[in-house]
């Protein structure tokens, strides 16, 4: 079964209580302010008696209900709970800081068509990866998930009906309006639907550059000083990027790396795309000709300043995290870019001076700007 990226992904946690012991839901996946507690019910073994099937299903679907209830209610007594990802590290997972769904997953070949009662968002198991054959995203199938939460109940196996009727119907909505007043140059306004209507990265292998970037930063060593918590919410803003942007993304990075490969060794040449959007992350897309520590540094100035002047521009869409990604090619050969990682959160205190000097060093680019004014909503 498909959960995404193994960071996000929490396997059951037994508790004590009283002389007995409870288990933290079969899984739970966080990814930024989002998460969900998932019950998984299988059936191992099918009979031939039809009413007998559906006496499973109707004792075994209430009790992932009660069971994914309960373990949001002990989440919540305890409001911080350390759990360990399917990567091996201990998380503290902090309930009021996210938005929570309930989720049963039914692995029954005969479930189609059962109606199950109100209580939590109720999937066969081919439909939960369906939704991850689509979207390819943990943020983009838990928002989902939350975004027909408090829907009625479906017979069980129409989910990719519900899908692409949500899907439809965002393709037509008129996109959320974006102020750009106080930042520089002539902005692009690109707005997407949430939901793609064809599975994202059905066009071509650029989509998933993002992914291989994900999963490779994820298995990095963690920087010293930085907390699993913190790393966590970096990779998640990185999967906030809108699923109907990646394969763009993916074909200008790439083109970008293949102009950077021709640059000669004596000269260094920038490229970057800044996408931001209203209550998300802003993350810098940046790819370098050449990469050492004074280039790295050079970057580490340039996504501390974007972060700023975003923050002082417009308020309005401040977010306390700015993302940087760059990207350079491995002129040695032994793999397709080298990667850096820039994050920063919070106001940047600088003197008059050195503000002046970054800024010089970092002029605002009118093509180094790309709007993501909030993907279309119904």
């Amino acid at each position: 079964m498909q959960w995404g990226l193994p960071d996000f992904v929490f396997r059951a946690a037994v508790r004590s209580r009283g002389r007995g012991v409870r288990e933290l839901g079969d899984v739970i996946v966080c990814v930024g302010d989002v998460a969900a507690v998932i019950q998984v019910k299988a059936r191992a073994e099918v009979s031939d008696d039809s009413a007998r099937e559906a006496s499973w299903l109707a004792s075994k679907i209430p009790k992932g209900m009660s069971q994914a209830s309960g373990t949001l209610r002990a989440l919540a007594r305890k409001e911080r709970e350390v759990l360990v990802n399917e990567r091996g590290n201990q998380v503290e997972v902090e309930y009021a800081s996210k938005i929570w769904v309930p989720v049963v997953v039914v692995d029954h070949p005969s479930a189609d068509g059962y109606l199950p009662e109100p209580g939590a968002v109720v999937l066969v198991r081919r439909d939960w990866e369906f939704l991850f054959d689509q979207l390819k995203s943990t943020d983009a199938v838990i928002r989902y998930l939350h975004r027909v939460k408090d829907d009625a109940p479906l017979p069980l196996g129409q989910e990719p009906i519900r899908y692409y009727q949500i899907a439809a119907a965002d393709a037509v909505a008129p996109p959320q309006p974006m102020s750009t007043a106080g930042l520089a140059g002539d902005p692009v306004h690109i707005s997407l639907p949430v939901l793609p209507q064809v599975p994202a990265g059905a066009e071509g292998g650029a989509h998933l550059l993002l992914q291989t970037i994900l999963e490779e930063t994820a298995a990095c060593p963690r920087p010293s000083g930085v907390s699993e918590n913190e790393y966590l919410d970096v990779l998640a803003a990185m999967d906030t990027l809108v699923v109907g942007h990646r394969s763009d993304l993916g074909d200008l990075l790439l083109g970008w790396l293949e102009e950077a490969a021709a640059i000669p060794a004596d000269t260094t040449r920038w490229r970057t795309r800044r996408i931001m959007g209203v209550g998300q992350p802003q993350l810098l897309f940046s790819v370098v000709s050449q990469v050492n520590q004074d280039l790295q540094g050079m970057f580490s100035l340039l996504v501390r300043l974007r972060h700023q002047q975003l923050i002082e521009a417009l308020p309005e869409l401040r977010h306390d995290l700015t993302v940087g990604v760059l990207l350079a090619p491995d002129h040695a050969g032994q793999r397709p870019w080298v990667t850096t990682l820039c994050a920063v959160s919070g106001p940047w205190d600088l003197t008059l001076e050195d503000r002046g000097a970054v800024e010089a060093l970092w002029p605002q680019r009118p093509d180094e700007q790309i709007l993501q004014d909030g993907p279309a909503t119904t």
